[in-house]
């Protein structure tokens, strides 16, 4: 039944993917109907790779001059189901040949939204976060785990904490960057992040990044100001790890407090806004 049911989604979203955001409901409902079932991991896996494929075309045309945002849409419900996907069946998002591309999409929605607006911004942090926190567990097995790392490190982890730091700075709702700590909290401790840092007195990676992201960022009539960045910075830099017990997978909430707060701060400063 399930290959009759992926065949008939899949069709249906062929034919007109500006349109094909609902059938993502439809999605997700035989997701969480099959996913507790034993070997349901390959399957969930071409399905995913079946709608991004499916839907590329649509997510890397850039939103035309007063276009209703179908693209946008699909974007954030594409993302949506990559988020349901690593909650429900992770063993399946490590096995999708998509991943990579589904993170750079996420990481290009953040880093965009000045232009194309809060679209799929929520979905593509909740996924974001999701991603990590699963990479991270113990409790994920090892394959996964791999494929989930490759798809958060390198030039791929550059990108992501780029496109994080610009939307702290650009108009994203602030309840959504403070929800950026859920994020960068563990994924700041990744490894591959920090490698080398301790061993030959060099910056982490994650620090030339972020340093390389906030330089980059506009000072406009003296906001945000080198201090401003630089406070950022160092609470990137100096953050704890929100994830240390190895076997138990859980988060350290006062970590993501504690980076929650500067992050609001910093994008308070951006906006001109008091402080809270």
């Amino acid at each position: 039944m399930l290959p009759q049911t992926v065949s008939a989604l899949t069709t249906a979203f062929g034919a007109s993917p500006a349109d094909g955001a609902p059938l993502f409901d439809f999605a997700n409902a035989i997701l969480e109907i099959f996913c507790d079932q034993p070997g349901m991991g390959p399957s969930f896996a071409s399905l995913l790779d079946q709608l991004a494929s499916l839907a590329a075309p649509l997510l890397n045309a850039p939103a035309a001059a007063g276009s209703d945002g179908e693209h946008l849409d699909v974007k954030g419900e594409l993302l949506g189901h990559g988020y349901r996907l690593c909650a429900l069946l992770p063993t399946a998002l490590g096995a999708a040949n998509s991943l990579h591309a589904l993170v750079g999409l996420a990481s290009h929605v953040l880093a965009t939204c000045r232009t194309e607006g809060p679209h799929g911004v929520d979905s593509a942090v909740e996924f974001l976060a999701a991603l990590v926190t699963k990479a991270r567990s113990p409790l994920t097995p090892p394959p996964a785990r791999e494929h989930l790392f490759a798809a958060l490190t390198g030039a791929a982890g550059e990108t992501l904490l780029s496109a994080c730091i610009t939307a702290a700075a650009d108009p994203m709702p602030l309840p959504t960057i403070t929800r950026l700590a859920n994020l960068l909290a563990p994924l700041l401790h990744l490894p591959g992040w920090r490698d080398g840092a301790a061993a030959d007195g060099r910056p982490a990676p994650m620090a030339m990044w972020a340093h390389a992201a906030l330089a980059a960022i506009p000072e406009v009539d003296g906001v945000p100001d080198g201090r401003a960045k630089m406070r950022l910075l160092d609470a990137l830099c100096a953050s704890a790890d929100a994830m240390p017990a190895i076997g138990r997978g859980g988060i350290v909430l006062e970590v993501v407090e504690a980076l929650r707060a500067q992050l609001d701060a910093f994008a308070r400063v951006c906006r001109r806004l008091p402080a809270a």
